[in-house]
């Protein structure tokens, strides 16, 4: 269950980062310089602190967690199909729906 989830958190971060790339001026984040593209690099890395990298940041976190902590509960390719629907389905809703 606590993957699941973690795949759902992965599929929004993902569909925050792609909407802060490819559609900013007509979503959420049109008003803020925060989630703009180039933002302020942290100092001894070359890591910028922005929405959109912070944003793919989560996602890869969650996914490692998701990894780290899975627990098989049908075989491994009802799980990678199950997996990627539920991911395609949630960013789609974000990316087209919840963050326009």
């Amino acid at each position: 269950m606590i993957g699941a989830t973690l795949i759902l958190l992965a599929a929004i971060c993902k569909a925050v980062a792609d909407t802060i790339a490819h559609h900013k001026e007509t979503s959420i984040f049109k008003r803020s310089k925060f989630w703009s593209n180039g933002g302020k690099i942290i100092k001894g890395t070359k890591y910028r602190f922005d929405g959109w990298h912070l944003a793919n940041s989560a996602m890869v976190i969650c996914f490692v967690v998701a990894a780290v902590l899975h627990r098989p509960v049908f075989a491994w390719y009802y799980e990678i199909l199950i997996g990627g629907a539920l991911f395609n389905l949630v960013f789609n809703v974000f990316y087209n729906r919840v963050l326009r």
